[in-house]
Formats: C-alpha cells, structure tokens, sequence
C-alpha cells in the first residue's frame, strides 16, 4: 500500500513539475523567437543606426575608462581587453552601418553590415558578462540594447548571403 502510494505521489509531482515546465519553455520558446518583419522605412531605419552608433560610442568610452587592476593575466583584464577591441570594431561597424544607410542604401545592400554588427554584439554581451561594470555603463548598454530591439525587425526578413560582414568598419 505505501508503495502504492508513493508512486501516486511521484505521479502527481511529476505532473505538476511538467505542468510548470512545459508553459515556462514554451514562454523562453517564444522569447527566443525572431522579430516579426516591419515594413522597411529608410528614414526611421536610418534614424535608429544613428542612434546606435551614437550610444555604441558611449558604451566604448566609459568601458575605456575602466581600470583593470594590477594583475595582467587575470581573468577580468583578459576579459576586459576582449570587450575593449569588440567595442572599437563593433563601433566601426555600426558607424559603417548608419553611414551606408545615410547614403541611401537600403534593407538589401545593408543586411550583411547588419548582420555582421548583431555577431559583434553578442560577442560584446558575452565579454560584459565576466566584467564588473557601472552602473552608468549598464545603462547605456541597456539603451543600445534597446535602439537594436527597435531595429531588428526590419531587417527580419533580410535575405541571408554566405558572407555575413562586409561592411567597411573593421
């Protein structure tokens, strides 16, 4: 009998466990989901690239700022050397993307700058994690992470070429 009991309890608690899971990972599945395409509008699309390559400008310099402390080969100056060159690169590449926009190029001719920047920025996002960084730093990454929200959806429909990064910012 307690046997038999504690399978219905396992049973339920399993159940319950999986009832929770289940709308959790569909919730992260749907986060995780890309943007739905908006209509390409160069002037605003253009307006955004500025913006971020105005904020990705600012996130550089306070991160050049920052002291790395007196042991070279720790993992934090390590890190932080790494975040320094992704920032100067992913700065020029959003610079070459507001430029080639402000130029007249459209969702096509700037989608591998494009995409090209989103790599940069996810290598910038993991170098940050490893840094203890300000609080004013945070918030200007915050808000270029918020214009690159904004951004993404129009080039979400973007047609994929075997070269991503050919913009001239490196």
């Amino acid at each position: 009998m307690d046997r038999m009991l504690r399978g219905a309890r396992l049973f339920a608690g399993v159940t319950l466990l999986l009832s929770m899971v289940v709308p959790l990972a569909a919730a992260v599945a749907q986060d995780a989901s890309p943007p739905a395409e908006l209509a390409w509008d160069q002037a605003k699309v253009s307006a955004l690239a500025q913006q971020l390559a105005e904020s990705v400008g600012k996130v550089q310099s306070s991160v050049s700022k920052l002291k790395t402390g007196s042991t070279v080969g720790s993992g934090q100056a390590n890190a932080y050397l790494r975040l320094k060159d992704d920032l100067r690169v992913t700065r020029n590449m959003s610079r070459s993307l507001a430029k080639q926009l402000a130029d007249g190029d459209g969702r096509d001719a700037t989608a591998s700058t494009y995409r090209r920047l989103m790599t940069l920025v996810r290598d910038v996002r993991e170098n940050g994690r490893k840094m203890f960084l300000a609080k004013p730093t945070l918030d200007e990454a915050a808000h270029a992470g918020e214009i690159l929200d904004q951004l993404a959806p129009y080039y979400a429909g973007a047609p994929a070429d075997e070269k991503a990064g050919t913009g001239s910012g490196d």
